[in-house]
């Protein structure tokens, strides 16, 4: 590893502004708990590829690691202005929400996903987890049948039109935060 990065590093001296290399060191760094450096490195990467939904993620994810979540966040707000159907930019934000107590916004993250992939089976636990710590135990029931189609989902999803990203762009998309957020409280959410 550390040969590896001694060569990554050798690339970026010659030429700093490749993205690509950038990109590998990102990932160096994140696997060797650099986080700083990794941070550093996929920012240097986003000057050169902007638009580049999956380097806005990988910073994300990045800046989550380092528990820095507000700014995980903005960087999978802005993943999912590139690509709003990116199911593992939804998935990070929800996790995201979830860590810093947003279970409502969390929730909706985590039935954007499965509305987007109903196959990824392994998003129900995350779904189960933030009904409970809601104390809205009807939807963990719900829940349990693992259908993206169950009744008790319906007002609870962001709608077909994602044109917008983020927990309140989406939303927006959806018919607006005010219309959304009301469907939650209706359905009883606190």
């Amino acid at each position: 590893m550390d040969e590896v990065q001694s060569l990554m590093l050798q690339a970026a001296a010659f030429d700093a502004a490749d993205a690509d290399v950038q990109v590998v060191l990102g990932v160096l760094y994140n696997v060797t708990g650099d986080l700083g450096a990794a941070t550093t490195a996929f920012q240097s990467a986003l000057a050169q590829r902007p638009e580049d939904y999956t380097l806005h993620n990988k910073l994300g994810a990045t800046r989550a690691n380092d528990e820095h979540s507000e700014l995980a966040i903005q960087s999978y707000d802005a993943a999912l202005k590139l690509k709003p159907r990116y199911s593992r930019a939804w998935l990070n934000m929800g996790i995201a929400h979830s860590n810093m107590g947003r279970d409502e916004e969390a929730g909706r993250c985590f039935l954007q996903v499965l509305r987007l992939n109903p196959q990824a089976r392994h998003i129900w636990p995350f779904v189960r987890m933030v009904f409970t710590n809601m104390g809205r135990y009807d939807l963990v029931e719900a829940a349990g049948y693992e259908s993206i189609n169950h009744p008790s989902f319906r007002e609870l999803q962001v709608g077909d039109d994602v044109g917008l990203a983020g927990a309140a762009g989406a939303w927006e998309a959806a018919g607006g935060a005010g219309e959304v957020a009301g469907a939650w409280d209706e359905a009883g959410a606190s």
